[in-house]
């Protein structure tokens, strides 16, 4: 796996249930992904120069620990299968000392 973001948990980003938001993780992930892809040649440029485009077929979240604020992150990603139209991959959040 390698390291695709790195962040903290701010404040804002909490819910009612004090932990991060859902709509944060997937901000984040979202961030983490486009990563990933430049690391493969899939670039912004890349994309826009061949006419290519990309959709989300699927997400799976599963939680293992609450953020909270102040908390420390690191993404961590990993492409699972590349076929000839969908590339299957997995994110991680985890501390940053692992």
């Amino acid at each position: 796996m390698i390291e695709t973001y790195r962040g903290v948990v701010y404040p804002n980003q909490i819910d009612c249930m004090e932990h991060m938001n859902m709509q944060w993780y997937t901000s984040q992930f979202d961030e983490a992904t486009w990563h990933l892809f430049s690391t493969v040649g899939i670039t912004n440029k890349y994309i826009y120069d061949n006419q290519r485009g990309m959709a989300a077929l699927e997400q799976i979240t599963k939680y293992k620990f609450k953020a909270i604020p102040g908390d420390l992150f690191v993404i961590k990603s990993k492409i699972l299968e590349v076929k000839d139209k969908t590339l299957h991959f997995f994110h991680v959040i985890v501390p940053p000392n692992l």
